[in-house]
């Protein structure tokens, strides 16, 4: 049966190659790649805990306001808010929360069926008119199911994101490609988690709990 598999696929790629299909060259994906790595240059920051970004955001209320403020993003950000926050403290000012933004590779890469899942710590410190935030990049799962061409069997594992280009580079150019726009697309997500955080903070009234209607 796995004989039989591998010929039915041989035979379709060489039809397909016979027809003119074109398929997007290594050497291509590493010249886009680079560029989107470059256009992230000087927008975020790395240590030993992963990849960062942070920002302190000055917006109207006090302290209580802005924590209620953040509480209402994070429960419209957020699927399940109470499995994502870990920490609330509101006389603290301290909210933190475990996320995390999963997507298939082949979103944006042909020929991988990885699902990645690159997880991020939130930590919002609140004070009166302003509240620092800070997103970290660490942990990186990833999937490939059983229904995957050639892999017989699914597989999982995990790895830093200091694993990914620019931080390290691989002799497989596949591999290399791969983790490179999983870099790309990860830090691109807290980029915009902090993006919205401040739109969300500076646009959106907080809901009045004294409000006698």
């Amino acid at each position: 049966m796995k004989k039989v598999f591998v010929c039915v696929f041989i035979v379709l790629l060489a039809c397909l190659t016979s027809c003119g299909v074109q398929y997007p060259s290594a050497s291509s994906f590493q010249d886009v790649l680079s560029e989107k790595l470059k256009s992230l240059e000087g927008m975020y920051q790395s240590s030993d805990d992963g990849i960062f970004v942070q920002q302190i955001i000055e917006t109207d209320g006090n302290k209580e306001d802005i924590y209620i403020k953040l509480l209402e993003f994070l429960t419209r950000t957020y699927n399940d808010a109470n499995e994502v926050i870990q920490v609330k403290e509101k006389e603290q000012g301290l909210i933190v929360c475990k996320g995390c933004h999963k997507f298939n590779v082949k979103d944006f890469l042909y020929g991988s069926a990885i699902d990645e899942t690159p997880w991020h710590i939130y930590k919002a410190e609140v004070k009166d008119g302003k509240v620092r935030v800070t997103i970290t990049l660490n942990e990186m799962n990833w999937y490939r199911p059983a229904s995957s061409v050639l892999y017989l069997g699914s597989d999982s594992g995990s790895y830093s994101i200091l694993d990914c280009p620019p931080y390290r580079n691989y002799e497989n150019n596949d591999e290399h490609v791969r983790k490179g726009y999983v870099f790309y697309y990860a830090v691109s997500n807290i980029l915009n988690l902090m993006k919205t955080t401040k739109e969300y903070l500076n646009k959106t009234p907080a809901y009045n709990v004294d409000d006698n209607w």
